[in-house]
């Protein structure tokens, strides 16, 4: 197999300089489909859903298959289902998955790493060109640098909005001190508080402080056991805490993760928690 290489005379012909993504044309369902980018920080292939109707697809073609897509920022886009097409590429032709996405992008379509390893191609934004490996030599994807700042200029035209709300919403998020009135419990449960207290204060994990603006009170649940587990009632705190959802990974790929290791920790999984000491200065500030 030849050995894919980059030469300095290859960017003759690249506007330079330039900071362009890798934006190709590429035949996918016998259609010739412009404003593909290749992207290897992308863990799927995407295709809009309205460049999928204009492709002349019906929707019923496709799976209804839901995936949780995680942006960089670490908001969700759940996807409108995912479908195979074909996708040729001088003169080779592969089977694509496509996850589906219902949204506005100056992009047709996104070539993640699915289709970059599928091809054994290797992507040069530098150079504007795609290469990959064939039976018979080294074939060669050249990008279009046009259409590459014309869609990082729409995609600027179309930005300032969302980001001008997402920096209000930022402004609009100040947290009410909160200080929960004192409860009383029975003599029973003031009697396992106190146990627990004194235990923690012994071994050093908690100290006395004092929070004339944030107060919460203690919880007393019963375990399953038979045991008693002392907590902190934060639901006014969380109330008053800006939300970071972050959806938990799928067990396919906590699963996958654990291939080849001898070992699988559960010190977590049963009866407590591995601590992280803070610095001293910091301690007092922290609710738990």
């Amino acid at each position: 197999m030849d050995e894919i290489s980059f030469m300095a005379k290859e960017q003759e012909k690249v506007l330079t300089p330039h900071h362009d993504a890798l934006v190709i044309s590429l035949t996918v369902a016998n259609c010739l489909v412009k404003r593909i980018l290749v992207d290897n920080g992308s863990s799927g292939n995407i295709i809009f859903l309205a460049a999928y109707k204009d492709l002349g697809l019906e929707e019923s073609a496709l799976t209804r298959r839901i995936t949780p897509l995680i942006g960089f920022s670490g908001e969700v886009k759940q996807t409108a289902g995912e479908v195979n097409l074909p996708v040729y590429a001088e003169g080779i032709k592969m089977s694509t998955k496509f996850l589906i996405v219902d949204c506005d992008s100056s992009y047709n379509m996104i070539l993640g790493r699915p289709w970059i390893h599928g091809v054994g191609a290797i992507p040069s934004t530098l150079h504007q060109m795609v290469k990959f490996p064939t039976s018979w030599d080294i074939k060669v994807i050249r990008a279009d640098q046009e259409y590459s700042r014309s869609c990082y200029q729409t995609t600027l035209r179309e930005r300032p909005r969302s980001y001008s709300n997402y920096r209000a919403s930022l402004r609009l998020i100040t947290p009410r001190n909160q200080r929960q009135t004192r409860r009383k419990f029975a003599p029973e449960r003031d009697a396992i508080i106190n146990d627990e207290v004194k235990s923690l204060l012994g071994v050093g994990f908690i100290r006395e402080v004092q929070y004339p603006e944030w107060l919460a009170n203690v919880v007393v649940v019963k375990k399953k056991n038979g045991k008693w587990r002392v907590s902190i009632d934060f639901t006014d705190l969380n109330k008053s805490c800006p939300k970071d959802p972050f959806p938990l990974p799928h067990i396919d790929k906590l699963v996958d993760s654990t291939v080849g290791h001898p070992l699988m920790s559960f010190m977590d999984t049963f009866s407590g928690y591995n601590q992280i000491l803070m610095h001293p200065k910091t301690r007092r500030k922290h609710p738990s």
